[in-house]
């Protein structure tokens, strides 16, 4: 997981946080559709991620709730 910052205190503005981190707006959707990431909070019609969020999510990943289960290759067979 990419490092950043958390030097400030309250909540870290979505468009900030996914910017530190390296990942697209989209990747950002997706994670909240899969409930990695809480609700972010809605602040004056912009999107805020808290700390805590912000923790647990690194929790979560760090102890690879997130990791895609091995699969082992399709057998493809001619007919």
């Amino acid at each position: 997981m990419p490092e950043y910052r958390q030097t400030e205190i309250g909540p870290i503005a979505v468009r900030r946080w996914i910017r530190q981190i390296g990942i697209s707006p989209s990747t950002f959707w997706r994670w909240r559709q899969r409930g990695w990431i809480r609700e972010p909070v809605n602040i004056g019609g912009r999107l805020y991620l808290t700390r805590e969020q912000i923790a647990e999510f690194e929790r979560r990943a760090e102890a690879g709730e997130f990791a895609a289960p091995m699969r082992p290759p399709a057998v493809i067979t001619s007919t």
